[in-house]
């Protein structure tokens, strides 16, 4: 069964889906053992577990390989905060690709321009993109899905 289709299943059953937030595989492997039903890869913990501003330092890289191995060992669906999407809707496509291939069930993006930066940042620019821009990237991702169950969430 599919990451997605798994996640699926448990919106499904459950409703309400209980996910913590996660920066590691261990803190994944914690989350599992707690009970919970998901991992939410976070931008930000996984910004600060470098001493890092969540201000889109971290590269795809990084986030995609800390996000395969909190998969791989929690045995949880994961839901990856891919921020913006780490560029246009051509960037979309190739990390959609990535993340669905490295076992992540879901996919969060935001409307935020790039390089994000943090709204916890006080005073700190809050640019969104154009509404056809933001559409142009979530077509983008829900056309790079080899599984129909992979899950492509939008969000401001």
């Amino acid at each position: 069964m599919s990451a997605g289709t798994k996640m699926r299943e448990i919106l499904a059953k459950k409703g309400l889906v209980e996910a913590m937030a996660a920066h590691s595989p261990l803190s994944a492997m914690l989350a599992a053992e707690a009970g919970f039903d998901a991992i939410w890869a976070s931008g930000f913990e996984l910004s600060a577990m470098y001493g890092l501003p969540d201000v889109s330092v971290v590269s795809m890289t990084q986030h995609l390989d800390m996000t395969r191995a909190m998969a791989d060992r929690s045995g949880l669906p994961v839901v990856a905060d891919i921020d913006t999407g780490f560029g246009n809707a051509i960037n979309v496509l190739y990390a959609v690709e990535q993340y669905e291939r490295a076992g992540v069930a879901a996919i969060v993006m935001e409307d935020k321009s790039f390089p994000k930066v943090t709204s916890l940042i006080a005073g700190g620019r809050q640019d969104m993109v154009r509404i056809e821009e933001f559409q142009g990237k979530i077509e983008a991702a829900r056309a790079a899905r080899s599984d129909p169950d992979f899950v492509v969430v939008a969000r401001t």
